[in-house]
């Protein structure tokens, strides 16, 4: 991750940040921070997340799924705000809104430089808006989906799938298989489950 800017920014000013062209900028606590390049399979897994979000939706007009997705976390005390790497939404088709208002389905790919924020803080952060029902954080360096589902009761302990792993997506409707979401990276069979980092 590359330096936060000195002053604090508001959504506003996270939302008309020009930046450089080539990065992509989130919002840290009223901090305006670059996140560095993924690697080249990083688009790979996003792009077999989409089609499979697409055809689940396919008949389900508004809900659609969004790539890089701009979520508004909160406003007050510390402004956050996210690209997530996939978002999920049924809201009405707004040309004038920015941000994505109401996500059912946020999913994170990671890379080794996001590792720790998408584990723990945006996790954290995702849980907290109210019509966001399900999370999927989607290791790159291992063959490796943690799910988070809120159920009536509030949000269960998440669910690690591995290798060719299968796992039922609430807000999509359809089981999806670990090897869809790999089917053209490097990354092959499972590495042992001993291979994959812990989740505290």
């Amino acid at each position: 991750m590359a330096r936060a800017l000195e002053r604090l920014f508001t959504i506003e000013d996270w939302l008309a940040y020009q930046g450089e062209g080539d990065k992509r900028y989130e919002l840290l606590d009223g901090h305006i921070v670059a996140m560095n390049p993924p690697k080249a399979w990083h688009g790979d897994i996003a792009s077999e997340i989409a089609g499979i979000c697409r055809e689940a939706l396919r008949d389900r007009f508004p809900c659609r799924v969004r790539v890089e997705a701009g979520i508004e976390v909160r406003r007050e005390p510390k402004p956050r705000g996210f690209v997530a790497g996939l978002a999920v939404t049924c809201e009405p088709i707004d040309e004038n809104r920015p941000t994505m208002a109401e996500p059912r389905l946020v999913i994170e790919v990671g890379s080794p430089s996001t590792d720790t924020i998408d584990k723990f803080e945006k996790l954290q952060a995702y849980m907290t808006l109210p019509t966001v029902e399900e999370i999927w954080l989607v290791w790159s360096t291992s063959r490796f989906v943690l799910q988070a589902v809120r159920g009536p009761e509030g949000w269960g302990e998440p669910h690690g799938f591995i290798g060719e792993a299968s796992f039922r997506s609430p807000v999509l409707g359809v089981t999806v298989a670990l090897a869809d979401i790999y089917r053209f990276t490097p990354l092959g069979r499972a590495k042992p489950e001993s291979d994959v980092d812990p989740v505290e």
